[in-house]
């Protein structure tokens, strides 16, 4: 898992400030960048549990737009937001994605016989949304994708065996998975 301090790093290194304010409910966070302002600044709703799943996913979605966004911009991460319309949300959120739960986590995950999207929630500290995009990016993106199959290949007569055993299995298993549907 990909600690929440890294994230504060993140915003550190690149000079972002990061606020909570009592936000709508359907406003989970949003991302300010202007050349009126001192510094780029993430705010997050303070109604969010800090260090929770969520509150992950929220602030890497919002570093994602600072990482992905172009000139002023004002970025708003609402329940329920469809980001198939906007590409900007699209970029985001697969920039969360890819952050948190990096591809070569996610084989190791797989390895290690942590396979449905509830238990890869858990395992990475992300909501299930964010393991839904990570899936949507490996479907898009043909470099992700070709590493997590060369990865799960490495072991794969290994898939989902406990440390120290080991298990014949073929990566067909996973065939009812969203993610293995997608190759």
């Amino acid at each position: 898992m990909i600690p929440t301090s890294l994230l504060y790093r993140v915003l550190q290194e690149q000079g972002i400030a990061l606020d909570w304010h009592p936000l709508p409910d359907d406003i989970l966070g949003m991302y300010r960048r202007s050349p009126r302002l001192r510094c780029p600044v993430i705010i997050l709703n303070s109604r969010i549990q800090p260090d929770s799943p969520l509150y992950r996913v929220v602030l890497a979605h919002e570093l994602g737009h600072h990482f992905t966004s172009r000139g002023d911009s004002v970025r708003v991460f609402a329940v329920g937001y469809n980001e198939t319309n906007y590409r900007e949300e699209w970029r985001a959120n697969a920039w969360a994605a890819n952050f948190l739960i990096p591809t070569v986590d996610l084989a190791d995950a797989y390895h290690r016989g942590v396979l449905s999207s509830p238990e890869l929630a858990d395992y990475f500290h992300v909501t299930e949304e964010l393991v839904t995009y990570k899936y949507r990016v490996l479907q898009s993106d043909a470099q992700e994708r070709l590493l997590f199959q060369r990865l799960l290949n490495i072991n794969s007569n290994n898939v989902g065996a406990k440390d120290g055993e080991t298990r014949g299995c073929s990566c067909a298993q996973f065939d009812s998975e969203p993610l293995l549907s997608y190759f």
